[in-house]
């Protein structure tokens, strides 16, 4: 039971620190749908 219990924080974790890591790093903080340029509206 303890190395299932170790699998699964282990699996937890390394999806974690995935996330982490392509949410962040990879794409320095912007939304997967920012181009990297913010445009403001003119009225």
């Amino acid at each position: 039971m303890e190395f299932m219990n170790a699998a699964l924080v282990t699996v937890i974790l390394g999806g974690a620190i995935y996330m982490l890591y392509r949410s962040i790093w990879k794409n320095k903080g912007q939304c997967p749908d920012c181009s990297g340029t913010r445009r403001v509206k003119k009225r």
